[in-house]
C-alpha cells in the first residue's frame, strides 16, 4: 500500500473526525474568502465611481493617505480642465459624518451630468442641481433612514429636501448621499477645495500616458487611471493588508485545530505506524503520510469554503445595511483559486506537530505498549 493511499484511507476510516477537520479548514478558508473579498469589494467602490461618471483618470494630492485627507484648490481644478486632451472634469468632495448611529455615512459632493443620471440603474425623482439645498440618497440609505422623494433629510444640522432616491449597484454609493458640490464644500468646511478630480479624456488619448503627463507637469498632484487610483492611498492599502492578515490568521487557527485533532488520532494509530516502521518504512515516509492526510483536509475544506462563506454572508445580511459597503454581499468567485492555494500552502502547519511526533515513534517501545 502506497503512503498516498494510506493517507486517503486514514481520512475516511473515521468519518466524524474527518468531517470535523474538513469543517475546521472550511471555516478558516471561508473567512479568508470573506475578508479578502470584502477588502477588494470596498476598494472597487471608489474605482467604479469614476467609471460611473465616465472618467478615465483621477487626480488627487500627491502622497494623500485617503480621499478626505488632502484637497485640491479651485485654481488647480481650472488648470486640469484646460489640459490638452482632457474632455471634461468632475470635481468631487467627499465627507464622512454620523447619521443615526452610522459613524461612516458617506456624502459625495458633485455636480452630476446627464450622462451620470443615465448611467444609474434606478432613479426615483432626480439628482440635485448645482447650488440647490437638496439631496439624493442611495437606496440602502433611504430604506434604513425611512427617506423618500418629497421628504426631508437632517444632515449635519441642515434640513435638506430629498429630491431623489438612486441605485447605482455600488454599495458605497448606495449607502450614502449625493449633494451639490458647493453644498458639500460648505457643510464640510472645504471652502473652494475638492477631495479629488475625475477627468474624462478626449477620444484617442491614452489615459495612462495622460496620467503620467499630468503628474509630471503639476508638482504636488498625482494622476492615475480609475482602476488604479485607490492603490495610491496608504490608508486603503493598510486596511487591505490588515484584512489580509486576519484572513491568513483564520487559516492558521484552522490548521492548529486540525493539528490538535490529528494528534489525538495519532495515539490510536501509534501501533500501526510502529509496525510500518518495523517493516522498513522510513521516518520521512511516515511524515509524508501525515502531510498528505492534512493536504486532503485542506483541499476538501477549500472546496467547501465558498458554500460556507455564502452561508455566513447570508446570515449577516440584515447587518450589511450598517456596514456601508465594507462587507461584500456575496463571495467573490474570482478569489476561489487564491483561497485554494492559500489553504493548501497553510496545510503543513497542521501537519507539522503530528508528523514530528509520528516520526519520533520508537517501533520496539511502541509495540511493547498494551
Amino acid at each position: 500500500m502506497s503512503f498516498f493511499r494510506l493517507a486517503w484511507c486514514n481520512v475516511w476510516r473515521q468519518p466524524a473526525r474527518s468531517l470535523a477537520c474538513t469543517l475546521a479548514v472550511g471555516m478558516g478558508a471561508s473567512f479568508y474568502l470573506i475578508f479578502t473579498g470584502s477588502a477588494a469589494a470596498f476598494l472597487e467602490q471608489f474605482e467604479r465611481m469614476g467609471r460611473l461618471l465616465g472618467a478615465e483618470l483621477v487626480v488627487h494630492r500627491s502622497r494623500a493617505t485617503s480621499p478626505w485627507s488632502a484637497t485640491l484648490t479651485a485654481g488647480e481644478v481650472v488648470q486640469l480642465a484646460a489640459v490638452e486632451g482632457v474632455r471634461r472634469v468632475h470635481p468631487v468632495a467627499i465627507g464622512r459624518t454620523d447619521v443615526l448611529g452610522d459613524h461612516f455615512f458617506m456624502v459625495f459632493g458633485l455636480d452630476p451630468s446627464a450622462a451620470m443620471a443615465a448611467g444609474l440603474r434606478q432613479l426615483d425623482g432626480r439628482l440635485p442641481p448645482p447650488g440647490a439645498q437638496e439631496v439624493a440618497v442611495g437606496t440602502f440609505a433611504a430604506r434604513r433612514l425611512g427617506l423618500a422623494v418629497g421628504g426631508t433629510f437632517d444632515l449635519m444640522g441642515r434640513r435638506l429636501a430629498v429630491v431623489g432616491v438612486y441605485r447605482t449597484g455600488h454599495s458605497l454609493l448606495d449607502h450614502g448621499a449625493i449633494l451639490p458640490l458647493g453644498l458639500a464644500q460648505e457643510l464640510f468646511n472645504l471652502g473652494d477645495h475638492v477631495s479629488f478630480v475625475l477627468a474624462a479624456t478626449r477620444e484617442g488619448v491614452d489615459p495612462s500616458r495622460m496620467a503620467e503627463d499630468i503628474s509630471a507637469i503639476y508638482s504636488g498632484l498625482e494622476a492615475t487611471t480609475t482602476d488604479m487610483w485607490v492603490s495610491m492611498y496608504g490608508q486603503f492599502q493598510l486596511a487591505r493588508s490588515f484584512l489580509h492578515f486576519l484572513a491568513v490568521l483564520c487559516l492558521v487557527v484552522a490548521m492548529v485545530s486540525v493539528s490538535a485533532v490529528l494528534q489525538l488520532a495519532l495515539l490510536a494509530r501509534a501501533r500501526e505506524y510502529a509496525i510500518l516502521r518495523a517493516l522498513g518504512w522510513r521516518r520521512a515516509t511516515v511524515g509524508v503520510v501525515i502531510v498528505a492526510e492534512v493536504g486532503v483536509f485542506a483541499v476538501l475544506g477549500a472546496l467547501l469554503a465558498p458554500l460556507l462563506g455564502e452561508t455566513l454572508l447570508l446570515a449577516v445580511g440584515p447587518l450589511r445595511a450598517e456596514s456601508a459597503g465594507f462587507v461584500a454581499p456575496h463571495v467573490n468567485l474570482r478569489l476561489i483559486p487564491e483561497t485554494l492555494l492559500a489553504t493548501v500552502a497553510a496545510s503543513p502547519l497542521g501537519a507539522l506537530l503530528p508528523a514530528w511526533r509520528a516520526v519520533r515513534l520508537a517501533p520496539a517501545r511502541t509495540l511493547r505498549l498494551p
